[in-house]
């Protein structure tokens, strides 16, 4: 059967019981030897006074020898003794010492490791379990969100209209006479760069490619200071010589236009469409 031990507090503790003890042993040897002198030795007989002086040199070694006795005692003793929690031998040869032992604070400390046990258990089980958790909301929402824009739902209040500043000092004008001011310059616009004249300039383009090989095969260099319109090339051509040959050799090209009236013609149109505006 084991007993509970002595629980001390420090070494403090120790050393006061120490000296507690030596103090208390002391007075008890010199109290026990003044009442030995006073009544066996109190007369004036030399015998008697040797024996006294005996007495008080017996009590002297008495209190020397009490520290060894003190140690025996406390080393018999020390394996029931315990210093704030610490054996005996182990808190004597400790040069650092402890704070004295508080029950109550240990077992605040205790309930709080306990406490710290609890949550970390509770934080691990929430890092497992959590995470499903918010994948199935988040599944959920999803859910709900492709539902409400298949049936076209409005998910939640609709968002208020933002209007810029300007807008409404827009509003209080009148746009129908600007619209259809508008409308009319497009219209305008679009009428002007229509490529009404396409086929026209096709011909004259065909024309021109015939005229300028009717040109190669004659080998005539127009004379460019000779601009004429088509109606008048055409009729003062047909009067030269120079016409009259090329209609015998059937070199003159649709329209009766030679590679002279071609080449006046041509280049007196491209001089006029380079000073004209698209619209």
């Amino acid at each position: 059967m084991s007993l509970p031990k002595i629980q001390l507090e420090t070494q403090s503790n120790v050393e006061h019981l120490r000296h507690q003890l030596k103090q208390a042993a002391t007075v008890s040897l010199q109290t026990r030897a003044a009442e030995i002198i006073y009544r066996k030795y109190n007369n004036t007989d030399t015998s008697n006074r040797a024996k006294q002086q005996n007495v008080r040199s017996s009590t002297q070694a008495v209190v020397a020898g009490l520290e060894q006795y003190l140690d025996q005692v406390f080393g018999l003793a020390s394996h029931n003794l315990q210093i704030n929690g610490v054996d005996y031998h182990d808190a004597i040869t400790q040069a650092q010492e402890y704070e004295p032992l508080d029950e109550t604070l240990s077992a605040q400390i205790e309930q709080a490791r306990l406490a710290k046990d609890q949550l970390m258990v509770k934080v691990a089980l929430m890092r497992r379990e959590f995470p499903k958790k918010i994948q199935a909301l988040v599944h959920t929402a999803e859910t709900r969100c492709s539902r409400a824009r298949g049936a076209d739902a409005v998910v939640g209040p609709a968002p208020h209209p933002r209007i810029h500043p300007l807008q409404h000092a827009v509003d209080a004008v009148d746009a129908g006479a600007l619209v259809h001011d508008y409308a009319g310059c497009v219209g305008t616009i679009a009428a002007l760069a229509q490529p009404a004249g396409v086929p026209a300039t096709t011909s004259k383009l065909e024309r021109a490619s015939q005229l300028l090989a009717i040109w190669e095969l004659t080998f005539h260099v127009p004379d460019p200071n000779a601009m004429y319109d088509d109606a008048a090339d055409a009729g003062a051509q047909a009067d030269t010589g120079h016409g009259r040959r090329c209609r015998e050799r059937g070199l003159v090209a649709a329209g009766g236009l030679t590679p002279r009236s071609a080449r006046s013609g041509l280049l007196k149109r491209l001089h006029g469409n380079s000073r004209t505006k698209p619209y």
